[in-house]
């Protein structure tokens, strides 16, 4: 059951990536293009971190000890959290 839920968490990061890696050049949200360089900026490393978190998600979900999966569940979380908060500065 545990790999099955870390599977769907690390997919849902890897849509999470393509959306903001997608959406980087043109409209983001409520905000209209072209971008401010800094959220392109924030965009583009997001997508990165996330995609480096979906893949570390995958490799956790196949480990026996449940303490990488809660580190890939935190980071992801954290990583979201802070594009919540950096996405008011724009």
């Amino acid at each position: 059951m545990l790999i099955a839920l870390m599977l769907l968490y690390a997919l849902i990061l890897l849509a999470s990536a393509a959306y903001l890696w997608r959406h980087r050049q043109g409209p983001f949200l409520t905000v209209a293009a072209p971008l401010p360089s800094g959220l392109r900026q924030t965009l583009s490393t997001l997508a990165i971190l996330l995609t480096l978190t979906a893949i570390a998600g995958i490799v956790a979900a196949f480990l026996t000890s449940t303490t990488p999966a809660l580190v890939v569940l935190a980071v992801g979380a954290l990583l979201m959290g802070y594009l919540g908060i950096r996405i008011t500065r724009f």
